[in-house]
């Protein structure tokens, strides 16, 4: 009996140690300020975003100009007013020329720098001199990739793909600032027209949250054939 309980317990240590260990990830704020460059190697940079997050009072707002969102958009979540909140898009060939929704909501904060998946790999890296670490991992036949220090995220994207014709690209993190942004950091763009908010449409839950490295790919146009993807700046709204 105690040789079979040895033989149990040594098998159950041997499953156990088999069991891949999340791999190691910074916990960066979710409190924070960040601008976005974001390339691929047919198009060269295709939009530039300012992402303002603030965790704590559920309030963010993503700007972003270039080809990829043909002009301007800008998107604001606010989840600080009650008993709704609510969710503004800008939209516009230019500052100048925007088209405005505005919808309550009823929000779902969500995270924003999710930590990659149990298959990723990492090394030791650096991005235009600074020391860093870069993870890797794959994902329905394309390679992911975050780089970032302790404190700083630095660089993510898509850097290999099995599927003919599909584009690779990478979000250059610049300028990140670990701390809550002030309130007119989520203020639309000046002359900005916006009516009435209108009542949430009835749907599932629609997902604006911010994606970082744990699934760069889920953002808009990750996947597929296009730019690459824009980032979100929110939580998730129902």
């Amino acid at each position: 009996m105690c040789s079979q309980a040895l033989q149990l317990l040594a098998v159950g240590a041997a499953a156990a140690s088999a069991v891949p260990a999340a791999p190691y990830f910074p916990t960066y704020s979710e409190s924070f300020t960040v601008h976005t460059r974001e390339s691929n190697p047919v198009h060269g940079v295709v939009v530039r975003q300012t992402i303002a997050s603030d965790a704590s009072l559920e309030r963010s707002m993503m700007l972003a100009e270039g080809s990829m969102v043909h002009g301007v958009l800008q998107q604001i979540t606010r989840c600080d007013i009650h008993p709704t909140g609510w969710f503004v898009q800008l939209v516009g060939a230019d500052a100048l020329h925007l088209q405005c929704q505005n919808q309550t909501r009823t929000c779902q904060w969500s995270r924003f720098w999710a930590p990659p998946p149990l298959n990723a790999s990492m090394a030791d890296d650096s991005i235009n001199g600074t020391a860093c670490t870069r993870w890797e991992w794959w994902e329905a036949g394309e390679q992911m990739a975050f780089w970032g220090t302790k404190d700083t995220p630095l660089r993510s994207g898509k850097i290999a793909t099995h599927h003919a014709g599909w584009s690779t690209w990478t979000i250059d993190w610049l300028d990140f600032k670990a701390a809550a942004p002030a309130l007119d950091a989520f203020a639309p763009l000046p002359g900005a027209k916006c009516p009435p908010a209108s009542s949430p449409p009835l749907m599932g839950r629609r997902a604006v949250a911010g994606v970082g490295a744990g699934a760069p790919g889920a953002a808009l146009g990750g996947g597929g054939p296009g730019f690459g993807a824009l980032v979100f700046g929110g939580g998730s709204v129902l």
